[in-house]
């Protein structure tokens, strides 16, 4: 393996970078490159000696001229970007034996990049993609500051027959903290949900969730249940659905 360190402060890199060509441009190189890596792992310097993951390349050999032919490989992929190592104080040595890399000490594994809140309108969480959220605040802070900013009339899908379960949150945590149940019990307490479960205990990965009407928090619970017996009418929830009532 061969270890590589394209610094930011190179026009030419930060060039490469923002148009999407890191790969060419790391496939360029003189005709004294070393060809015996199968796997070069390419980083960007950035301050000081540190140096970010930013993708793994699978070395095919070279190609006419001076070039080689590379092939972007799926190795440490879930770090690509989130993993700084400090190079060392030899940063002018730019290519490295992968022999170094276990010398290198780790200064951060940046956490993932969290998709922005998409706005309620937008909002179509699976079952997991919601339990991603509830179970990781710090990742999700903008998404847990929404949801519990508001009351809300919210849907639940069963995908597999398309029954629909209408439901209402006016709690203290608001929209979140109604969405935390399903997390935490997968029915949220729902009648006709827990003889799903009971039926079938998968049925709660093929639930997705939305928003049907956002309320206001000062919005009192029997409002709310007004509402949401509309709703229920509307989308005949309660004859070919999963409300109960």
């Amino acid at each position: 393996m061969l270890l590589i360190r394209h610094p930011l402060s190179n026009l030419g890199v930060r060039a490469a970078v923002a148009s999407g060509q890191l790969l060419p441009y790391t496939a360029a190189q003189d005709p004294t490159f070393p060809t015996q890596h199968t796997y070069w792992l390419v980083f960007l310097g950035e301050e000081a000696n540190s140096a970010r993951l930013a993708a793994c390349y699978r070395n095919g050999g070279r190609t006419a001229g001076s070039h080689f032919a590379l092939e972007q490989v799926d190795i440490l992929d879930d770090l690509s970007g989130r993993l700084i190592i400090d190079w060392g104080r030899g940063t002018r040595t730019w290519k490295q034996n992968g022999t170094t890399a276990s010398s290198k000490p780790v200064l951060a594994i940046a956490e993932r990049a969290v998709d922005p809140f998409p706005g309620f309108e937008n909002l179509v969480l699976t079952f997991h993609e919601l339990e991603t959220v509830i179970s990781e605040p710090r990742r999700y802070t903008n998404w847990h500051a929404a949801l519990s900013a508001v009351s809300a009339i919210y849907l639940v899908v069963d995908t597999a027959t398309g029954r629909q379960y209408v439901g209402s949150a006016t709690g203290e945590a608001g929209l979140l903290g109604r969405w935390k149940a399903y997390v935490d019990t997968y029915h949220g307490g729902n009648k006709l949900l827990v003889q799903e479960l009971a039926a079938d205990p998968s049925t709660y990965s093929r639930f997705p969730f939305s928003v049907l009407q956002i309320l206001p928090r000062s919005t009192t619970p029997d409002a709310a249940v007004a509402i949401e017996s509309l709703y229920k009418s509307k989308l005949l929830s309660r004859q070919f659905g999963l409300n109960a009532n």
